[in-house]
């Protein structure tokens, strides 16, 4: 068998179940790739125990856990800044203490040289002066959720005194 052919569809079939918000079945895989369902369980088994991909079965759809991390990706000290900055802004606009801004800024600190580094390390000082406001959070989270299934989501604004309150139908990707 050609080792480059496999190789590409391993990493097509990690992508596809690591972007798709959709499970598989084996059968489904097998004709996206145009190969046998044996092959298809092959791929999973080198994703699951060579690569160390979080892959799953749930009822004969097969998934990667949605908590396992991004491929590793690497940013150029102006791209990691920009981060950093967006962040900030985010922060900044928001007075709110973040957790996945910690963690961000807790991965950027750690790969970036001083002074940038310094700088991320007293924000992450900065931030803990701010609340943490566990409604804003669940609803970053629906957000995110919305943006990465491409749903429509419905925000409903709570502490209004109009009967019924308002809401609007936001499309997170547009």
């Amino acid at each position: 068998m050609d080792r480059t052919r496999k190789t590409d569809r391993v990493l097509r079939l990690w992508l596809l179940l690591l972007r798709s918000p959709e499970r598989y079945s084996t059968r489904e895989l097998a004709e996206q790739f145009h190969v046998t369902t044996r092959t298809i369980y092959r791929d999973l088994e080198c994703l699951q125990y060579e690569l160390r991909v979080p892959v799953y079965d749930s009822k004969g759809k097969w998934a990667v856990d949605e908590n396992y991390y991004l491929p590793p990706i690497r940013f150029t000290t102006s791209e990691a800044l920009c981060i950093f900055l967006a962040a900030r802004l985010l922060i900044g606009f928001s007075h709110r203490y973040d957790p996945h801004i910690e963690s961000t800024f807790r991965v950027l600190s750690s790969v970036l040289q001083p002074p940038l580094g310094d700088q991320v390390e007293k924000t992450l000082q900065w931030m803990h002066k701010f609340p943490r406001d566990e409604r804003q959070l669940e609803n970053m989270a629906k957000l995110a959720e919305g943006w990465t299934t491409q749903r429509r989501l419905k925000i409903t604004t709570a502490h209004c005194r109009q009967k019924p309150p308002p809401s609007a139908s936001l499309n997170p990707t547009s």
